[in-house]
């Protein structure tokens, strides 16, 4: 989980070319932001409200559950967090269903590196917490 949240992290900073320098025109050439980043291309750009929607979705219900708190607490974020979760998957659900109308101004979903931001931030402090209950268990 750590690795994925890294290079999610890295992905967002366009990390290849602000980093290590590196370009590929044959990506950015593909890409929606004309950068080295995968997340951005084309292709997989349509896509990404939907899935951002479901991950955002899925850490704030994680957040709210206490069924399995004790046996599964490291993928469960404590419910202090929730809103870190599902005010992002509420801005994606949002514009999701928006898009359905295109009489409808998109502008209030043209600009999601806020939502983006409060979510990497809700990560954050979820990793701090289990960092804090690993210490505690060792």
């Amino acid at each position: 989980m750590s690795l994925t949240f890294f290079v999610w992290a890295g992905e967002e900073i366009s990390w290849g070319e602000r980093l290590f320098n590196y370009s590929n025109e044959f990506v950015s050439s593909r890409n929606a932001q004309g950068e080295t980043t995968l997340h951005n291309l084309k292709l997989i750009q349509p896509f990404l409200a939907y899935a951002y929607c479901m991950i955002f979705s899925a850490f704030s219900l994680l957040s709210l559950s206490s069924l399995y708190r004790k046996k599964f607490y490291f993928w469960q974020p404590d419910v202090t967090l929730f809103y870190f979760f599902s005010i992002p998957a509420g801005y994606y659900g949002l514009g999701i269903i928006l898009s359905y109308f295109p009489e409808v101004s998109s502008a209030p979903f043209d600009n999601q590196e806020l939502y983006e931001f409060v979510f990497a931030t809700g990560i954050a402090l979820y990793s701090y917490d289990v960092f804090n209950i690993l210490n505690e268990q060792s």
